[in-house]
């Protein structure tokens, strides 16, 4: 069977699934079954296109510009005997002030079956679409690049003994872009995951996940008269940690090791350590720190290359000012360094960092309003490439 026909029996099956536990929904007229909502964001960004500190502007040339992004939508939740679905689809529209070649408009959605048979077996079966402006980290150039995501995921887990638990998934993440010369992005990825935990009595997990990804890429990427095919398979093996040290102390780790190999162009396969660790740490009642470290491997779109290593710190504490207002913090540091192609690609080390600040305000139960500022910087060894920028944006959110 292609490819095609697979991907749209899933689509089918899944839009029949949905469709039909709406429509038995529906019937039922028991409480509240759909919720309008509306979204509105206001953001002003100091280098929009994210460009090197070292390219001077040209005459009359900026590069900060303000949109304003608007959502309406409706939300689906309803609960039969045990399962449970959600349900939410919005159209969106984004409007530049300056920049006006980059507007668009855009249908996101999103649904969600949680189901249970009987006590012991439960999951998942989802599906989204989210369709948004690429980021400028990669792609310098000042054109209108839209990209679409599309993910369908489905898992489970069989609790077969009190202490002990499997768990499966499976995922499949579409990837396109807009732009021609950017096709060579395109990509779909697909994991299968399959995992045995062991649950002490106190809570705490310990458990071991096997994964299994498979990445195409169905245009070929030209790179100096080179048609480059970057399909890769990854394999990995970690041991899961979910431990609570007391009811103030949070710890996760999920750490292993991870090897990739590629279709073409062996010097890219990549095997070693991958991993992260979290710690979230509540002192107080209204005072929240998260704290992360890791050393992973990422997909990037980077040219000449499909994937990076990752080492990096974040640190997010959060405070409750209110039961109406909470303070947010985010410090990021991360340094990445593409995997390329020997006698293509330069030796290339970006170093980023992050530093956000929100405040969240909810005047009634049904709105939302968070103001955010953040900065931004790139610092790499090739040139042309760091870049400083600085946004600030308002958020108002609100369910009827």
């Amino acid at each position: 069977m292609s490819e095609k026909m697979q991907a749209a029996q899933w689509n089918s099956g899944m839009a029949a699934l949905f469709g039909l536990l709406f429509a038995s929904s529906v019937q039922a007229q028991s409480g509240k079954l759909l919720t309008p909502y509306a979204d509105f964001t206001y953001t002003h960004d100091s280098n929009i296109f994210r460009t090197a500190d070292d390219i001077p502007d040209e005459d009359g040339a900026r590069r900060g510009d303000s949109s304003v992004r608007g959502v309406v939508g409706l939300a689906f939740e309803k609960e039969l005997s045990r399962q449970k679905i959600t349900a939410r689809a919005g159209i969106a529209q984004s409007k530049y002030s300056h920049f006006k070649f980059l507007d668009y408009d855009a249908r996101d959605m999103q649904a969600n079956l949680n189901w249970r048979l009987g006590s012991h077996v439960w999951g998942n079966i989802g599906t989204s679409s989210v369709k948004t402006l690429a980021p400028y980290t990669e792609f310098r150039d000042s054109e209108r690049n839209l990209r679409l995501q599309k993910n369908q995921n489905a898992d489970m887990a069989w609790l077969f003994h009190p202490s002990w638990r499997v768990r499966a998934s499976v995922t499949r993440n579409d990837v396109s872009y807009e732009l021609e010369s950017q096709k060579f992005k395109d990509r779909r990825l697909t994991t299968v995951e399959a995992g045995l935990d062991y649950l002490s009595a106190s809570g705490n997990q310990l458990g071991v996940l096997l994964r299994k990804g498979k990445e195409q890429f169905p245009n070929a990427e030209v790179l100096k008269s080179l048609n480059l095919i970057n399909d890769q398979n990854t394999q990995e093996l970690k041991i899961r940690l979910d431990w609570r040290f007391s009811g103030k102390t949070h710890l996760q780790v999920l750490a292993g090791v991870v090897k990739r190999e590629h279709q073409v162009r062996k010097e890219r396969d990549y095997q070693g350590a991958n991993g992260r660790v979290t710690l979230n740490w509540y002192p107080t009642g209204k005072l929240e720190m998260i704290g992360a470290v890791w050393h992973e491997i990422d997909t990037t779109d980077n040219l000449t290359t499909n994937y990076a290593t990752s080492d990096g710190v974040r640190f997010a504490p959060s405070y409750k000012i209110s039961s109406k207002m909470k303070l947010d913090a985010l410090l990021r540091f991360e340094k990445r360094v593409p995997v390329g192609i020997a006698g293509v690609a330069l030796r290339q080390v970006d170093k980023f960092s992050t530093a956000n600040l929100s405040l969240t305000y909810v005047p009634i139960s049904k709105m939302q309003l968070v103001t955010t500022l953040s900065h931004e910087v790139l610092s790499s060894n090739l040139a042309l490439r760091s870049y400083r920028a600085n946004s600030i944006s308002f958020n108002a959110h609100y369910e009827y």
